[in-house]
């Protein structure tokens, strides 16, 4: 179980840095542009939407986490500790930014 969490926790990380990426590359204010996502990431997480939360992840951070997105659909432990470690993360990298 301690593999599949580390796991989860990695993905989780490396899809910010994908997100990030793409922020910084296409957005003037990157850091406004995350910092409002955080924020509404965060309220759906909050009002349990986190079968929302992955769609609009899948919609932003596209196919080169697809299967990782397909798999979490079904599994909602997996789900909930990606989306956790994702929003925490991203705050991190916020912060860092800041």
């Amino acid at each position: 179980m301690y593999h599949s969490t580390l796991k989860i926790d990695y993905l989780s990380l490396a899809a910010v840095a994908s997100l990030g990426q793409a922020v910084f590359e296409y957005f003037d204010n990157p850091l406004e542009i995350l910092s409002r996502l955080h924020g509404h990431l965060s309220q759906l997480y909050d009002q349990d939407y986190e079968q929302d939360i992955l769609e609009a992840l899948y919609g932003i951070i596209g196919t080169d986490y697809d299967e990782l997105l397909t798999q979490l659909k079904n599994h909602d432990e997996a789900r909930s500790q990606f989306i956790y470690g994702f929003i925490e993360s991203m705050g991190e990298f916020i912060e860092e930014l800041a």
